[in-house]
């Protein structure tokens, strides 16, 4: 009897330890757990939706409140509150096979170089870090990247919406493809959509079909749900499937790794705040992006995509002013680079003009345009070129030396008159001579564009 009680005690005393240890060690049932995560997530998410909904409307964040980094771990949080929409969850299925995890990582390794800018970009002008993938689906992040309708660059800006902006296109540079200044103007364009919508979906979809078209959707239908303003047929299907496809990209490429897209290609917030970026520096000379490339240490490509808009891949002649991109590691050396003046970063082909000569047929030949000999050659007029004379051409292709097949005294002999009569061009006419606009031009004194007037006595070549 006495072991009897002694052992019933015993096991009492270990049960009550084994209650004790549990409550030191903390464990706590798997179901319990899952409730309190539930729970924190809902309540987390709830905060920031309230969170956002403030500051968008222009009210300012509680005093220490700090916005939780979006990533690939957490609570699913977003800055822009995801509509009810099935063809959302239709993306995120599409983006989820192992096609589209490929497509993403593939998008996302691409853009890998210019989403802390962006990002960093959206944050300064208080806008949803999500907006920062809408390159993604606008472009595919391709610099490069030119559609059927004219659209340029990562932001696809077309030539008809660049009047507001710095943007500028011209035969040196087409600024749409300028990641700097496209986002710049991207970001205005979508802040000021904003603001006349009141929701970034309607935002979003302003983007693609234009403002005006939403602004007359929303009026029309009385409603600013774009499903239903697509469903009664004011929204056009491309923009239908637009907004979706961003919505379901943001949302992958935020938690990119719980929907196994490579580890590679997740962009990390918190290493995008701190991050050395990019750089501008402004040139006091025409600049070879290859030459630069070299003697500064930076892969020739790296440098070229982030100067994109560079037709030929050399900056406009000093006059014009241009600010170089550059990464932030790279600076120093590209400074040192730029004031050895001693060291050239431009090549240049010296041409001595000889009898027949034309800037037309010069340009031909270096594979530039005339307007770009004369920018380096401000002195040069192109109607009175001298024997002997020198002018520098920029050398953006390796050809050998310019030799004219013109012969005056044995091919042409400009001593015919020619009156001019309704119809006449110069084209019209050198055809009907067998000579060129630039021989004819360069024979009279006059410039290839001018305006004939009837009655106009010019010389024409007569054949030996």
């Amino acid at each position: 009897m006495g072991m009897g009680r002694n052992l019933s005690r015993r096991k009492t005393v270990l049960k009550c330890r084994r209650r004790e240890r549990r409550k030191r060690g903390r464990i706590i049932p798997l179901e319990t757990l899952m409730l309190k995560r539930i729970t924190l997530t809902i309540f987390l998410f709830a905060l920031i939706q309230t969170v956002f909904a403030q500051t968008s409307a222009g009210g300012n964040l509680p005093a220490g409140f700090k916005l939780p980094i979006q990533d690939i771990g957490g609570p699913l949080l977003h800055s822009i509150p995801i509509p009810d929409d099935p063809m959302i969850q239709h993306y995120i299925n599409e983006y989820s096979r192992e096609s589209g995890q490929k497509t993403m990582s593939a998008i996302l390794q691409r853009g890998a170089p210019y989403l802390g800018f962006i990002y960093n970009s959206l944050l300064e002008a208080g806008m949803p870090a999500e907006l920062m993938y809408l390159p993604a689906v606008e472009s595919g992040f391709r610099a490069w990247a030119l559609s059927r309708s004219g659209a340029s660059g990562f932001w696809q800006f077309m030539m008809n919406s660049i009047s507001p902006y710095d943007i500028v296109v011209n035969e040196w540079q087409d600024d749409r493809r300028d990641f700097w200044k496209a986002t710049g103007a991207a970001l205005s364009k979508l802040r000021f959509n904003y603001e006349r919508t009141g929701s970034w979906p309607l935002a979003v979809a302003a983007y693609n079909c234009g403002l005006g078209r939403v602004e007359r959707a929303v009026a029309a239908a009385g409603t600013t749900d774009y499903i239903e303003l697509f469903n009664q047929g004011y929204i056009p299907r491309e923009t239908r499937n637009y907004v979706p496809k961003f919505f379901a990209f943001a949302h992958i490429a935020g938690y990119a790794a719980i929907h196994e897209v490579s580890s590679a290609a997740v962009f990390n917030t918190a290493s995008a705040q701190n991050s050395a970026g990019w750089e501008q520096i402004e040139l006091n000379q025409a600049v070879n992006l290859v030459i630069l490339a070299s003697k500064a240490g930076i892969p020739v490509p790296l440098l070229h995509e982030a100067n994109a808009e560079l037709r030929h891949g050399i900056t406009p002649p000093a006059v014009n002013g241009y600010f170089l991109k550059v990464p932030s590691g790279y600076s120093d050396n590209v400074r040192k680079v730029l004031e050895n003046t001693e060291e050239p970063l431009m090549r240049f082909y010296i041409h001595e003009i000889q009898g027949g000569d034309t800037l037309y047929a010069l340009s031909r030949h270096f594979g530039v345009s005339v307007s770009m000999i004369e920018m380096y050659n401000p002195a040069v007029d192109a109607r009175a070129l001298r024997s002997g004379q020198k002018i520098i051409i920029p050398a953006l292709k390796e050809t050998g030396p310019f030799r004219s097949d013109y012969n005056a005294p044995e091919r042409w002999n400009f001593s015919l008159a020619y009156t001019i009569k309704a119809g006449d061009s110069l084209w019209s006419i050198s055809r009907a001579f067998n000579t060129s606009v630039e021989e004819i031009a360069f024979n009279n004194g006059m410039r290839t564009d001018e305006t004939l007037k009837v009655g106009l006595i010019i010389q024409v070549p007569r054949e030996n």
